[in-house]
């Protein structure tokens, strides 16, 4: 599989429009500083941007959860935890002047890894103690302007590089139907 795939979206800034401003009517995330991962309600998404429904029907998708990330600062290198493989991310605000990249990593290191809990209590590898500089890069994507499918079971990170408008908002999706073929 593929490590990312740019997706058409005819309606993506009314698509951004819209999730932005849930988030900054619907939650709290808009007045005060989150950082990283916040799970949305999904229904109540659903609801208020009906335009990302209809782009996610287009590609026979059925959503599972919804969230973001808000990043001021690097999302350092990691795997999201299994059983997902493959998550859309959609870019909401501010996504200029960062990198996303993914590394080659053989499966046997991946599977020598030792465990740690995340903030959620799953449990996942632990890519602490590999050293992102040596790592080839199997590819990266400058500037996420396009939704992105993308194999979150190959170790990825996120690097701010010339970002002066913060924070970098991108809204992340599961589905109940695994979109893994799209990585093909």
């Amino acid at each position: 599989m593929k490590p990312y795939t740019e997706l058409e979206c005819d309606d993506l800034d009314i698509i951004q429009r819209d999730i932005y401003n849930f988030l900054l009517d619907q939650t709290e995330l808009g007045s005060t500083d989150y950082k990283n991962w916040q799970f949305l309600e999904t229904k109540k998404l659903i609801t208020a941007t009906p335009r990302l429904a209809k782009f996610f029907l287009k590609y026979g998708l059925y959503i599972r959860n919804a969230a973001v990330t808000i990043l001021y600062e690097d999302l350092s290198l990691h795997l999201d935890e299994l059983p997902v493989v493959a998550k859309i991310n959609i870019p909401i605000h501010n996504t200029q002047g960062w990198v996303n990249r993914w590394y080659d990593v053989s499966a046997e290191e991946i599977a020598n890894l030792p465990k740690t809990h995340n903030q959620f209590g799953s449990e996942q590898e632990d890519l602490s103690g590999l050293d992102i500089n040596a790592l080839p890069i199997l590819t990266e994507i400058y500037d996420m302007s396009k939704p992105l499918v993308f194999n979150s079971r190959i170790p990825h990170s996120v690097i701010k590089l010339t970002a002066t408008e913060l924070p970098r908002i991108v809204a992340s999706f599961t589905f109940i139907n695994d979109p893994q073929h799209l990585l093909k």
